[in-house]
């Protein structure tokens, strides 16, 4: 009984976990655009050129179809790399969703931890 409990919880702190280190390197350039820090090191015209150049290059990467031939999978079998391209097409996917609700919602999107 106490063990399906815990692998219950599990998978509710493994999604946290999966989200906070998709959000982290947003969050990391563009926080201090939007909520400045006292004593900040880098200023707010510097943040967002690092922020553009980021993006500029990351979110055109996300509409582009998968050509599936860097995952360099040969040995795995045709179902297994058919499975690897469904991950590959979704994963892109849900950057795309979580890159227009940052942008939707901006600062509010993120949890105090």
């Amino acid at each position: 009984m106490r063990v399906g409990r815990i692998f219950e919880g599990s998978s509710q702190v493994m999604h946290l976990i999966m989200a906070r280190e998709a959000l982290d390197t947003h969050f990391k350039l563009v926080m201090p655009i939007l909520q400045p820090k006292p004593g900040q090191k880098i200023g707010k015209g510097e943040a967002m050129m690092k922020a553009a150049g980021f993006y500029s290059t990351w979110l055109p990467k996300l509409f582009m179809p998968e050509t599936g031939h860097h995952f360099e999978a040969r040995h795995l079998s045709e179902v297994n790399r058919k499975h690897l391209a469904y991950a590959g097409k979704t994963s892109k996917l849900l950057a795309r969703r979580l890159f227009a609700t940052m942008a939707r919602f901006g600062p509010s999107s993120r949890r105090s931890s």
